[in-house]
């Protein structure tokens, strides 16, 4: 919810209570060079799990374009 403080498009702060969850600590001991992007992948979706955005993972559709002559193009 800190859009309240900072409503999107703008430079001003306002007042406003701010909600703060802390997860559980990550152990990063055993993060290698060759596994960094998966790790990063888990966390970020434990966060978007907590914020309820879980969807943003899914991957979208792509749209079939029809042409005028009735053949779709991709």
């Amino acid at each position: 919810n800190a859009h309240d403080a900072m409503p999107h498009g703008t430079n001003v702060f306002r007042a406003a209570a701010i909600e703060i969850k802390v997860l559980p600590p990550i152990s990063t001991k055993r993060w290698k060079k060759e596994n960094m992007d998966r790790n990063i992948a888990k966390v970020r979706k434990l966060f978007l799990k907590e914020l309820g955005q879980e969807d943003s993972l899914k991957p979208r559709a792509k749209k079939k374009i029809v042409a005028q002559n009735g053949k779709t193009k991709n």
